[in-house]
């Protein structure tokens, strides 16, 4: 919150919205989720930071981490009285990677990978006590991304953007057992 009034900037919630917060029991939490942030000093950046990603093959929106999907829903549970929650948004952009289609053939095998260990992670702490009640992968097709434009492909269908043909990516494929396998 300091950096955040040092630039300028105050939030104004009115009193009565306050209450209101305090006291609504929404239905349940939506969490958007994609990667854990890592940050780095940056004099040049937002804030004096900039956002860095370790992996041999960046996803253009974070370290593919798993493992903190997880944390998150259980430190959710844990400080926020165990709300039902939501993943209300997940996936992955490889820019130059699952961009044409081969054969009728789009293999993403990162996004593939990606949505398989999100899933299992998600699960896992469902089984754990994290009142997980859902999972919406972002996204189903290809899309404008407000950052990148179409370069990274965020979909488990391949949109060609100059005819608007698709094709369902192995990552279609694999997400649809995924559902079929059940909520496990």
């Amino acid at each position: 919150m300091a950096a955040y009034h040092d630039h300028g900037s105050t939030l104004h919630v009115a009193a009565a919205d306050r209450v209101l917060l305090r006291s609504a029991q929404p239905d349940f939490l939506g969490i958007n989720y994609y990667a854990q942030a890592h940050v780095a000093a940056d004099p040049e950046g937002p804030f004096g930071i900039g956002f860095v990603n370790p992996d041999p093959v960046p996803a253009c929106n974070g370290p593919v981490r798993p493992q903190a999907l997880h944390d998150l829903l259980l430190r959710v549970r844990e400080d926020f009285g165990d709300p039902h929650m939501m993943i209300t948004e997940n996936g992955a952009g490889f820019i130059g990677h699952d961009d044409t289609p081969a054969d009728g053939r789009v293999a993403d095998d990162l996004r593939s990978d990606y949505v398989t260990r999100h899933v299992d992670a998600a699960l896992a702490a469902r089984r754990e006590g994290a009142k997980l009640d859902g999972y919406f992968l972002w996204s189903l097709c290809d899309n404008f991304e407000w950052l990148w434009g179409t370069a990274p492909r965020f979909g488990l269908v391949h949109v060609d953007m100059a005819t608007q043909r698709r094709t369902p990516k192995d990552s279609f494929s694999i997400y649809a057992a995924l559902i079929a396998r059940g909520a496990g």
